[in-house]
């Protein structure tokens, strides 16, 4: 388990094996994580991802902390993203795999609607706040 917290900046990490989560210390506001998946609009409701990688962005502003989770949709995935981290307590609010496959699917299905790729980054899903509710609105308690 990895726990992370502000000004930790910009790292990057692979889950080569076992069970493995990420975790969030009390100072990360979970309501304000975006994810992102690299892909590529092909028409109206079209697209296709290109990267594997997930990409995390948990700072208070955008760009300063996040994280790079290689190859999460190629079989070396982060299980859990947890948040509130304390030593030997369960998690308040946490995403499953799924829920971050899931989060990637509607994000990029959301840009295709128009046939144009709106959203490069996942700075470019932080200033986007019905995609920002959305993430939101998938933690589980």
């Amino acid at each position: 388990m990895t726990a992370f917290s502000l000004s930790d900046n910009i790292d990057t990490i692979s889950d080569l094996s076992g069970t493995d989560k990420i975790s969030f210390q009390s100072d990360v506001d979970w309501t304000n994580m975006a994810l992102f998946r690299s892909y590529n609009v092909a028409g109206v409701d079209t697209y296709s991802f290109t990267s594997n990688d997930l990409n995390i962005d948990y700072g208070s502003t955008a760009a300063n902390d996040q994280i790079t989770v290689q190859g999460q949709f190629n079989g070396q995935q982060i299980e859990t993203i947890e948040e509130n981290y304390t030593e030997g307590t369960p998690a308040n609010y946490y995403l499953t795999s799924s829920d971050m496959a899931t989060i990637v699917q509607y994000i990029a299905a959301y840009d295709a609607t128009d046939g144009i790729a709106n959203f490069d980054s996942v700075d470019d899903i932080r200033n986007d706040s019905t995609l920002m509710a959305y993430i939101a609105g998938q933690w589980h308690t």
